[in-house]
């Protein structure tokens, strides 16, 4: 697997300082860089500095995205309001009910 990139370096990618990173800023760039091996095969950095540069890059792009939509893991997974099942205040003609109990003719 490759070596992921330190959250220093994140800090600089991004512009953000690194005191504003919390402790799971490792553990993205250890997901971004073990993504970016799985996919491309790579186990080592390239030797070429410009492909070496670009692979780093992707894992810190990768990590930033991971780590920016962690807080919100459980509200992506979770349904949308009217996809929930028997909601109190639907209506005989709201989507949620008529999702629920077919259309009545």
């Amino acid at each position: 697997m490759l070596t992921p990139p330190t959250v220093a370096d994140l800090a600089a990618f991004t512009g953000r300082a690194e005191a504003g990173y919390t402790a799971f800023a490792p553990t993205a760039l250890a997901q971004a860089a073990l993504l970016l091996s799985l996919i491309t095969g790579l186990s080592d950095y390239p030797d070429d500095e410009t492909l070496n540069q670009l692979a780093r890059n992707a894992i810190m792009e990768m990590a930033d995205r991971v780590y920016l939509e962690q807080p919100y893991a459980q509200i992506i997974s979770g349904p949308f309001q009217d996809q929930m099942p028997n909601l109190p205040d639907q209506g005989k003609d709201s989507v949620g009910h008529i999702l629920n109990n077919g259309i009545l003719m």
